[in-house]
């Protein structure tokens, strides 16, 4: 069987032979300078395997040095797709000690193969970067959140429910985490069931389920179990890279002494020469060039000492233009920042009052004032509509980020959510919806409940929360 067909069928070991005896026989065979297009895709498919050999048994730092060889190779073959899938590689290596190394390569993966299924891709990885290396948090989750629209494959989207299952962990939003975490088990990558179930066990810890937090100890330690079996044959693998560096050290050994063979014999040659040259020459000729010799070197190391200088002088000057670049950057950040608050302080001044002016809300306020009777001021499901949408305009989407982080809100939990925000009391609000004042009552009820926030704050909550968008 092939090196390919080996790690198709799941035999690692015997397929990681096979690619490092590949790479050795080239090596061995074959000139740099005459690898043919078929060396080096054979080169390239080998490295890369390897590669995700390495990363899948958390050894990332040899990850990254046999993705980069296969980089390297690569480039003589111009293909975009593959250096696009191998920059993405290392990127997702480096995660795991250098994440600004990670950013760097997952941007250029982009800008290798602009292709919309592999930013999609890129982005789970930069939101995963963002969120638990650099705690940009907020950046994080809107990169995932803007994606779940644009998903078409199953294993993709439930990786990205992971993902967003464990940040919801992480911001205590419990019930919204658990949703997307129970759904992400239904991934086939085994991966992405380990990270649900234990993230789902935490879960459940925190807020003091323990039955279910022993069902998901349970599947994790399972999971964990099926990961331990396969130490031998992380075992097996790291004897064959051994023996394989080994190999290589023998056959560069072997190639070294030929280029110093190739290299000493006309030296030898020249020498000898010279020797016989000297040997005829007169002794005050030997001296005469003794003296030229010596002069040479001392202007050798009379050049060595000044470029020395010039080189400290240059390192001297650089440091001081990283000092002033860094210095430059902290300042613009700050001035940045600082318009950044001025822009957001001027239109959330605005933005309650323009939502309160707009067309919907200005008639539904006429209603409550203009209506004779209660039974006539009930709203259509098309004016409901509206209101949600001019909330959304107006609110810079809040309407809709209450809903995905909230899943369990209904569509009659929105409305309530908007009527409220026009300052109505629950009473007219009851008039608006055309039922009882006990069922509004209710509704806010439940809808404190699943914000975890108490009923008198609700109105509140949803104010702080609109300034804090």
């Amino acid at each position: 069987m092939t090196a390919d067909s080996l790690r198709d069928s799941g035999n690692v070991p015997a397929a990681a032979k096979n690619y490092f005896e590949m790479i050795e026989i080239i090596e061995k065979n074959v000139k740099k300078k005459n690898l043919t297009e078929d060396h080096l895709k054979r080169l390239v498919n080998a490295y890369a395997q390897l590669g995700k050999f390495f990363l899948d048994f958390t050894y990332p730092k040899l990850a990254v040095v046999k993705y980069k060889k296969s980089l390297r190779c690569n480039e003589a073959l111009n293909n975009d797709d593959m250096s696009s899938q191998i920059l993405k590689m290392i990127g997702m290596a480096y995660q795991y000690f250098d994440a600004d190394s990670a950013l760097y390569y997952f941007d250029e993966c982009v800008k290798a193969y602009p292709n919309p299924l592999n930013k999609i891709d890129v982005d789970k990885a930069i939101a995963y970067d963002l969120f638990y290396l650099k705690n940009e948090r907020d950046s994080a989750m809107k990169i995932v959140r803007n994606n779940f629209s644009i998903i078409e494959h199953d294993h993709i989207r439930y990786s990205y429910y992971s993902l967003y299952g464990g940040m919801l962990c992480e911001e205590k939003q419990y019930d919204s985490a658990i949703y997307y975490l129970e759904q992400s088990m239904n991934s086939s990558i085994f991966f992405t069931r380990i990270n649900s179930a234990s993230f789902l066990s935490q879960v459940y810890d925190s807020i003091g389920d323990y039955e279910k937090k022993a069902y998901y100890d349970d599947i994790t330690a399972k999971y964990g179990l099926e990961r331990f079996e396969n130490e031998s044959e992380v075992s097996e693998f790291i004897n064959l890279y051994n023996i394989h560096k080994a190999n290589m050290s023998e056959i560069k050994k072997k190639q070294s002494k030929r280029k110093v063979a190739i290299i000493l014999t006309p030296m030898v040659i020249i020498v000898s020469a010279f020797i016989l040259l000297i040997v005829f020459r007169n002794k005050k000729r030997v001296n005469g060039l003794s003296s030229i010799i010596e002069e040479k070197e001392e202007l050798i190391r009379d050049i060595k000492f000044k470029q020395s200088l010039v080189e400290g002088k240059i390192k001297k000057k650089n440091t001081e233009i990283q000092k002033q670049s860094e210095i430059i950057k902290e300042q613009e950040q700050k001035l940045t920042n600082i318009t950044d608050r001025l822009e957001k302080t001027n239109l959330k001044k605005n933005d309650v009052n323009s939502y309160r002016n707009s067309e919907i809300c200005i008639k539904i306020m006429n209603v409550i004032k203009e209506s004779p009777a209660p039974e006539t001021a009930s709203l259509s499901q098309e004016e409901f509509r509206l209101l949600v949408q001019a909330a959304n305009l107006h609110l810079n989407g809040f309407i809709d980020d209450l809903s995905q982080n909230f899943p369990r809100l209904k569509n009659e939990d929105l409305y309530y959510i908007c009527l409220s925000m026009l300052n109505l009391r629950d009473k007219q609000i009851s008039y608006l919806f055309g039922v009882a004042y006990s069922t509004i009552k209710t509704r806010k009820t439940k809808i404190a409940s699943i914000l975890d926030i108490e009923n008198e704050e609700l109105y509140k909550y949803f104010i702080d929360k609109i300034y804090a968008i």
